[in-house]
C-alpha cells in the first residue's frame, strides 16, 4: 500500500509517498482502507519539531491520520463493527 510519510523534523514538510506493507490486525482491531485523508494542526507543528518535549514520534512517521474509508478486515473480537462499513477514524 502506499503512506505519505516524513522521515525527519523539517521546518519545511518534505513529505515522501512510499510503500509500505498491509498492516496485520490483532483481535481487537479491523483494517480501514482509507479513502481520504488529512493533516491537523497539531502533526504540522509535530512535522517542525515544535513539540518534540510531549510527543516523540518513531520515524519514518505516516501523516494522515484523520480520515474516512471502508472496513476491509475484523478482528475477531471485534463486535460493532463488519466488512464493508463505512468509517471515519482520527486514529493514534
Amino acid at each position: 500500500m502506499k503512506a505519505v510519510q516524513i522521515n525527519g523534523y523539517s521546518k519545511k514538510l518534505e513529505a515522501l509517498i512510499n510503500d509500505v506493507p498491509i498492516p496485520r490486525i490483532d483481535k481487537h482491531q479491523v483494517l480501514i482502507k482509507m479513502y481520504a485523508a488529512g493533516v491537523d494542526p497539531h502533526l504540522k507543528l509535530a512535522i517542525n519539531g515544535k513539540v518534540r518535549v510531549f510527543d516523540r514520534y518513531k520515524f519514518p512517521l505516516t501523516l494522515g491520520i484523520d480520515g474516512s474509508g471502508v472496513i476491509e478486515a475484523v478482528g475477531q473480537d471485534v463486535r460493532d463493527l463488519m466488512t464493508g462499513d463505512r468509517v471515519y477514524a482520527l486514529l493514534p
